[in-house]
């Protein structure tokens, strides 16, 4: 093999060059730059940042054992780095192992790492925003006890000033404000609503056990796979990566189960992201699909964040136990919604084929023969989503919007395309079609799905029966909608209902006496809509989804409500 020069930039560079080489002797060139650059000090934070992502990659796309133990040890060891530690005031919120991340963490996800990880959140105070920091001081008497309203009356202290007061010695301000937002109200949503009004700026501090990007790993994922080839940049066809089915898919229970819905919190609080089917993850509904090449991580969410409809979960997708991209799913009237994004250190060649298992899990777990983006994942007030071409790459894949304007210019750029060679569609135009969102059926085409049913029509709806019949007073409202409800369907709760069953009941019965047609139903149709409301409140929200769509009764009442009224 030929001498290679010692200077660690010029090896990094190397190694970044052979990244995408597999097969042959390309585990043998890696190793060698890789062990040369273990050692080696890199010069600034740019250069420690393009080694943490080849290292990244590595790992989710190993050539073989040997390598993996290299990849594996020089990641557990990245935080104590000297050539890091001494640029590490240079990567905030990088995710990387010893550097500090700066976000304002929703509630949940706040109160979350404050448990999880005591001692390592504290406030910025230089971040925070004087009419938020104001607000805080004019709720500090709701967050003390009865006891301590003298002090917080007489006494003029600021926010920061009353949580270095509040504390113990042994926690921090944000530990410290945290459980006092804990305690403050009667239910999560209020304290949630208020807590993020102030979008409190917070400092993750680094620790051996605080989520870094560089340890994210999943153990018991499946079997290595080894990547022997270059990554194949195929354009799947959708609806036969849907017809296989998934080499397993495992219910996990227990301990299991929450590591998977804590791995998914990590892996977007280590990018300084939230999204609400992750932040309100369920560890009671969490499933890992094994497609292979690429696993997919699922996550309810818990009952009381779930919408009246919409069957709502978040997901990983993972190589070798390392997330490799993330989203949400949206599913109901067989349409699933897909938001989907790779993180920036594994896009490239095999994109298409993860977001291909993302569409077969969509179809395995909810059944969905219609798939949905809509327009921000297209790039409708997105700059990256435009910047990447968003619209064509799911245009190759078999994504046609239904807006007639749309389908015109798109076919226009087409034609622009096949008459000039290496034509590129402009920004501009790029945001016109991405303003209406694109569907891909793996059946027939069908406009009853997701993105065209006017679901507020639906609420409308439902306000108007509420307002006619009971006005201001919605809590009896209520109460007597579930009374009638169960009389009208011949049954509802009784003792073997959880309580999130019954919350979902609660919640149903005003659209239950909404809904058009009832009368002319069957016995067993209505009882039905009695099981498809108990699923709406169990522990997996995904058999609520398959449930209302085998209702073809209940579903031509929804769409009945869901018309623009003459």
């Amino acid at each position: 093999m030929a001498k290679r020069s010692g200077r660690p930039l010029k090896v990094l560079g190397e190694l970044e060059g052979v990244r995408e080489e597999f097969g042959g002797d390309a585990e043998g060139r890696k190793l060698e730059l890789l062990r040369a650059l273990e050692k080696a000090e890199l010069a600034n934070a740019k250069q420690v940042t393009r080694l943490h992502e080849v290292l990244c990659f590595l790992r989710a796309y190993p050539d073989g054992p040997k390598l993996l133990r290299v990849v594996e040890r020089m990641l557990r060891g990245f935080g104590g780095r000297s050539d890091l530690q001494a640029v590490r005031d240079d990567l905030p919120s990088s995710g990387i192992a010893g550097t500090d991340i700066f976000y304002s963490f929703y509630w949940t996800t706040a109160r979350w790492l404050a448990a999880t990880f005591p001692g390592s959140l504290t406030i910025e105070w230089e971040d925070f925003l004087e009419d938020d920091v104001e607000r805080l001081e004019s709720m500090i008497g709701q967050l003390l006890p009865y006891a301590e309203t003298l002090a917080a009356d007489e006494a003029e202290l600021g926010a920061e000033d009353w949580l270095e007061l509040m504390r113990r010695p042994d926690e921090t301000d944000a530990d410290c404000l945290i459980k006092r937002f804990g305690a403050f109200g009667k239910t999560d949503l209020e304290r949630e609503t208020r807590y993020e009004s102030l979008e409190v700026p917070l400092r993750l501090a680094p620790g051996d056990a605080t989520p870094s990007r560089t340890r994210a790993f999943m153990p018991g994922t499946g079997p290595t796979r080894w990547q022997t080839e270059p990554r194949p940049r195929i354009r799947p066809d959708l609806r036969e990566v849907c017809r296989k089915n998934p080499v397993s898919d495992t219910l996990l229970e227990g301990a299991r189960a929450r590591q998977l819905a804590g791995f998914a919190r990590e892996a977007l609080i280590t990018r300084s992201r939230d999204i609400d089917a992750i932040a309100h993850a369920d560890p009671r509904d969490a499933r890992i699909i094994d497609w292979g090449d690429f696993q997919v991580g699922v996550v309810g969410m818990v009952p009381e964040r779930r919408s009246l409809l919409r069957c709502q979960c978040g997901f990983l997708v993972l190589r070798n136990g390392v997330p490799i991209g993330y989203g949400s799913i949206c599913g109901l009237f067989g349409t699933a919604e897909v938001a989907f994004n790779v993180f920036e250190s594994f896009r490239g060649g095999d994109t298409a084929m993860v977001f291909a298992r993302v569409v077969a899990t969509c179809h395995h777990v909810l059944g969905s023969d219609t798939i949905m983006m809509d327009p921000y994942q297209l790039g409708h007030e997105n700059e990256e989503g435009l910047a990447s071409g968003a619209w064509w790459f799911y245009q190759k894949l078999g994504f046609v919007p239904h807006d007639p304007a749309l389908i015109a210019l798109a076919d226009r750029e087409l034609s622009k395309m096949k008459k000039k060679k290496g034509y590129r569609t402009d920004i501009k135009t790029l945001a016109r079609l991405a303003t209406g969102s694109m569907y891909l059926h793996l059946g027939k085409v069908r406009h009853d799905v997701l993105g065209e049913i006017d679901r507020g029509a639906v609420g409308l709806a439902v306000t108007r029966l509420l307002s006619k019949r009971f006005g201001g007073d919605r809590e009896r409202g209520i109460r007597t909608c579930a009374r009638e409800a169960a009389e009208l369907l011949g049954g509802g709760p009784d003792r073997s209902w959880s309580r999130d069953e019954r919350a979902a009941w609660d919640n149903w019965s005003p659209l239950v006496l909404t809904l058009p047609g009832t009368a002319r139903w069957t016995d067993d149709q209505r009882r039905a809509l009695v099981d498809v409301i108990r699923k709406k409140g169990a522990r997996r929200e995904a058999g609520f989804a398959l449930a209302f769509d085998a209702h073809k009764p209940l579903r031509r009442s929804i769409l009945e409500l869901a018309k623009p009224a003459e």
